[in-house]
C-alpha cells in the first residue's frame, strides 16, 4: 500500500527520458513552487535514462533543485520497487503536445494503477476522465506543473479509503490481459 506522509510528497516518473515525456514541466513547476515559500516539500524521482536526461539535469541545476529532483538512472527489480515504495504520485507522459497528439494510452499509467499509485496525466486516456478519483488531468501544453494542484490532489487521494486497492482493481478490470482479450472477443462477436 502507498503511504501518504504529512511532511512531504514524492512523485515518480519512469521513462526512457524522451522529449514527449515532458518532465521539464515538473522541474519548472517545482522551481516556481519553491519561489513561493512552500510549506510542503515536493520531490520528483526520475527513473530511467535517455536523450532528455542531460537537459533535465541542467534545468535542475539551473534552478538549484538537486535536493528535490532525484535522478536514479535505469532501475529494475527491487531497486525500482524501493523507489516506487517511497513515492505517492506517478507522472504519466506530459509532453504529447510536442507531437500534436491529444489521445494516447501510455503503459506507464497502467503500471502506476497496478502499483496502487494515483497519477497525473495530460491527454485523453481510455477508461478515465476528470471524474475518476485517483487521477488528475492537467493541460496538454508546455505550462509548468502546478504544484499547488498536485498538493490538493494529494490531499484528496490520501483521504480516500482503500485508494491503493481501488487503483489495483481498476487496473485488473481494465488493463489486464484477461480484460483486454475479453474486449477483443466482444468486438469479434459484434462483427
Amino acid at each position: 500500500p502507498t503511504k501518504f506522509p504529512e511532511d512531504r510528497i514524492d512523485m515518480i516518473a519512469v521513462s526512457a527520458m524522451s522529449p514527449c515525456h515532458g518532465y521539464e514541466r515538473a522541474i519548472e513547476g517545482i522551481a516556481q513552487y519553491m519561489k513561493t515559500s512552500p510549506g510542503l516539500p515536493v520531490h520528483l524521482h526520475l527513473v530511467g535514462d535517455g536523450p532528455e536526461r542531460a537537459s533535465w539535469e541542467e534545468l535542475t541545476d539551473r534552478h538549484n533543485l538537486r535536493e528535490y529532483v532525484h535522478f536514479h538512472g535505469h532501475c529494475i527489480g527491487d531497486d525500482l520497487i524501493r523507489i516506487f515504495d517511497q513515492c505517492q504520485i506517478g507522472l504519466s507522459i506530459l509532453g504529447m503536445y510536442k507531437m500534436d497528439m491529444e489521445a494516447v494510452s501510455p503503459l506507464k499509467t497502467r503500471e502506476y494503477a497496478a502499483m496502487g499509485k494515483p497519477f497525473v496525466y495530460a491527454n485523453d486516456e481510455l477508461n478515465i476522465d476528470s471524474s475518476t478519483p485517483f487521477c488528475l488531468r492537467i493541460e496538454n501544453d508546455a505550462s509548468p506543473l502546478d504544484i499547488e494542484k498536485i498538493i490538493d490532489f494529494y490531499n484528496r487521494v490520501k483521504s480516500i479509503p482503500d485508494i491503493c486497492d481501488m487503483l489495483h482493481n481498476f487496473a485488473k478490470d481494465h488493463y489486464s490481459w484477461d480484460s483486454q482479450m475479453a474486449e477483443v472477443v466482444r468486438q469479434i462477436k459484434g462483427l
